[in-house]
């Protein structure tokens, strides 16, 4: 192998279109047009002061147009492949219904279809010139961005008109997630490692190095060192059924492309065995990948196939074809000309394919004729359709190519770049094959790049059991890997700010409190500012009575501020995190009695007679219990994915029972996990009412109003054992909350016990029975400084 060392600059991306083009550059605004559901809204709020529940439920119904339609033809109906398509407006009951209700309302939504919103800015499209922008192009401040006054869509295209370069810069940020795991595995497997099966000497560096992999020459920031000696290319990584598995499992937490709700709805589809290939799932191969995120948008997902009743959209028949099930509307003459897609029109590649073989045109005609459905350029398409339908039908009958001609016509309106697609599932899969083979850096990489809320909320339920909580001996400045964990930093808590963080990882090691202490002290004295220290000493003559004063001057330091102060110790020890300082049987109100005594004699204040004039336990702690510590913790670190029961049994619970090995709510429900409700919202039939129980923590408590403010409903998110889980809590027949949610006005940080009941398949499951067991925290108290 060659390595060659280079001379490699670091550029920023935030900020390099600044440095690279300075005023011949501009972000691109975009118009954002009045759709239905926005303008009944809009006018519901103007006309009659407020959007109203009712109102919001009736949005909630309306069906979305599909890809390229524009909101006024889904209305009222449109010309499609010669044919007339109804608006809604002639089959939807939800709007017939807001129609008839809301008569002088509709004569309004009407008229402000499709008009423009307000300015926003285009997520990627920027202008580039050879000159200053605003020279040509009128500019506007929008969001405290700089950007152009005309936008690039495709009806007007104002900014190349002008004469400006329109480029399209897409972030992603998966690509931090994959750099830094890549970092992480090299540190962890590229040295040391000896000779190796390519020849790489393993302990040489990896960055500003190139390296020859498959005869091809890879920079040392993108290679791989995977366990067992080989190299990879992070962008040419081998095909794993294992990684394919588990997408196809949904298990795609983090993973670009594949890491959102509705993509994880659609991947079951794909959760099964191929046949005739033990341990392959439906989507097996790079290519399969790209064809499902070519399909998971919505135009494929909009366009239905089959007969009423029973259609499905085109990824779903995507995935009955490579199941080998019974499918609909396949056309021979597809199936041979398109095997890599069992027979489906994906890309914009096999349009003009099929377009150019099957009306034997030149790749100019066919990629014209892509153009001009996808722009819905209609006079031109009935041009294409003359060329096409002649050399069809004599081929394919006429039937056949009329069939055709419409699965043209419509796959068109959203077909995909084969090149985009691959480009997206390449990204994709490493970050599935990281994840898959390197657990622990891949997780190591996303928390350090995400933010404590994305920490919290989005993330810890999939790897808190890979992370140790933070400990004051060992957590350094970021997420690190200790061993075969990974170990978090300090200042994931909530309440240790980075000053604190700063010090006391500069200040580490600590052997025990005291020795905490009086760093933290020799700290302050060390970074103090010089000063003379005065003293005064009255002396009384015993002859005459004259009292004198002796004035004494020496030089002192004037102590530095400290950012460890009572209230930051007090996080750390009732978090947990400080732990390791005290002795391993102490308890809460012990280890606060040790830091105050220590921190006491770190400053000196010791008596003649050795004792310490230590600062008693504030009087807040004096009562603190499981449940008190329960939310203590919890509040200062939201994602820790404690559960409840095994406290609300300790502290007997009334109404938790253990009933044999089953745990009951007042002898009658099932204490349950997230998960079940998980399972209770995807089930397909519900054959009668459901209820379970959950001791749980309330992250949120948030009380609306309805029904012109005849109503209050409480919604609540419910954090269980570490997940979260929304609910409503719907009044009484009264059209009030019951006395509890008057007697504690936030629920938030309260401890709980609830019954939670679905009722039907499609409706969200809602709270029944509530009971506080504890009451929130009341806020702390203002921190002193030690």
């Amino acid at each position: 192998m060659k390595i060659e060392k280079l001379e490699r600059t670091t550029v920023h991306v935030e900020g390099w279109l600044r440095e690279r083009f300075g005023d011949h550059y501009a972000q691109i605004s975009t118009d954002t047009s009045m759709k239905l559901k926005s303008a009944i809204k809009d006018v519901c709020r103007v006309m009659r002061g407020e959007v109203t529940r009712e109102i919001h439920q009736l949005c909630s119904r309306l069906p979305d147009p599909p890809q390229g339609i524009s909101d006024h033809d889904f209305v009222h109906g449109y010309e499609a492949n010669e044919e007339h398509v109804p608006g809604i407006l002639e089959s939807d009951a939800t709007l017939q219904e807001f129609v008839r209700q809301y008569p002088k309302e509709w004569e309004v939504v009407v008229k402000c279809l499709g008009l423009v919103r307000q300015k926003s800015r285009h997520a990627c499209a920027y202008v580039i010139c050879a000159e200053p922008v605003t020279n040509f192009i009128p500019t506007q401040m929008i969001g405290g961005v700089e950007c152009t006054a005309y936008t690039a869509s495709a009806k007007d295209n104002s900014i190349e008109a002008a004469g400006g370069l329109k480029m399209d810069f897409l972030v992603v940020n998966a690509l931090n997630d994959i750099a830094m795991t890549v970092k992480l595995i090299q540190q962890r497997y590229g040295k040391g490692r000896g000779q190796s099966g390519n020849g790489y000497q393993g302990g040489d560096e990896f960055l500003g190095h190139d390296f020859k992999l498959n005869d091809k020459r890879v920079p040392g920031l993108r290679v791989v060192p995977h366990k067992g000696g080989s190299l990879y290319d992070i962008w040419d990584l081998p095909e794993d059924q294992g990684v394919f598995r588990e997408i196809c499992e949904q298990h795609t937490e983090t993973v670009f492309q594949f890491n959102t709700p509705g993509c994880k709805k659609w991947l079951k589809y794909f959760d099964y065995e191929k046949e005739g290939r033990p341990g392959h799932k439906a989507l097996d191969s790079i290519e399969a990948l790209a064809a499902f995120t070519a399909l998971d948008r919505p135009g494929p997902l909009d366009a239905f196939v089959g007969e009423r009743g029973n259609a499905h959209n085109m990824l779903v028949e995507y995935s009955l074809r490579a199941r080998g099930e019974e499918s609909t509307g396949n056309l021979l003459v597809l199936d041979q000309m398109l095997p890599e897609t069992y027979g489906v029109i994906v890309y914009q590649e096999q349009l003009q394919r099929v377009f150019q073989q099957i009306a034997e045109t030149d790749g100019i005609v066919a990629n014209s004729f892509r153009d001009h459905v996808a722009k819905k350029k209609m006079a031109e398409v009935i041009k294409d359709r003359d060329i096409f339908m002649p050399k069809a039908k004599l081929k394919l009958g006429d039937e056949v190519a009329e069939q055709l001609w419409g699965q043209l016509y419509t796959f068109g309106q959203y077909g995909f770049n084969l090149a985009h697609a691959t480009c997206y599932v390449i990204i994709g899969y490493a970050c599935a094959w990281l994840k898959h083979h390197y657990p622990l850096e891949w997780w190591c990489a996303v928390l350090r790049n995400a933010d404590r809320k994305e920490i919290n909320e989005k993330f810890w339920e999939y790897c808190g059991h890979l992370v140790d909580l933070p400990d004051i001996k060992h957590s350094g400045d970021q997420f690190e890997i200790q061993g075969d964990r990974i170990r978090a930093p300090l200042s994931l808590l909530q309440g240790i700010g980075p000053a604190a963080h700063q010090e006391i990882c500069e200040e580490r090691p600590f052997q025990d409190i005291d020795d905490f202490c009086q760093k933290i002290e020799a700290r302050k004295v060390r970074l103090g500012e010089p000063c003379i220290n005065r003293t005064v000493k009255k002396k009384k003559d015993r002859k005459t009575g004259e009292v004198t004063e002796i004035v004494t001057e020496s030089p002192g330091v004037k102590k530095a501020r400290s950012a460890i102060t009572k209230g930051t110790m007090a996080t750390l020890i009732v978090s947990g995190a400080a732990d390791g300082l005290f002795p391993a049987d102490a308890a809460l109100l012990d280890k606060l009695s040790l830091y105050l005594t220590a921190h006491a004699k770190a400053q000196g204040l010791v008596r003649k007679d050795g004792s310490v004039k230590a600062d008693p336990v504030p009087e807040k702690f004096l009562s603190i219990n499981q449940y008190g510590r329960f939310q203590m913790r919890k509040k200062m670190l939201p994602g820790w994915s404690g559960s409840l029961l095994p406290i609300f049994l300790d502290m007997r619970v009334p109404g938790v029972v253990k009933d044999g090995k089953k745990w009951s709510y007042k002898n009658k429900f099932p204490f349950v996990t997230a998960k079940t409700i998980e399972y209770l919202n995807a089930m397909p039939i519900l054959p009668k009412k459901q209820t379970v129980a959950m001791a749980a923590y309330v992250v949120s408590d948030r009380r609306f109003s309805y029904q012109d403010g005849s109503k209050t409903a409480a919604e609540l998110v419910l954090d269980v054992a570490g997940r979260q889980i929304k609910f409503v809590k719907w009044p009484e027949k009264n059209g009030k909350l019951p006395a509890l949610f008057k007697d504690c006005t936030d629920l938030t940080g309260a401890l709980v016990l609830v019954t939670i009941t679905k009722w039907q398949v499609g409706r969200d499951p809602t709270v029944e029975l509530l009971e506080v067991v504890q009451v929130p925290l009341v806020e702390k108290t203002e921190e002193q400084s030690p």
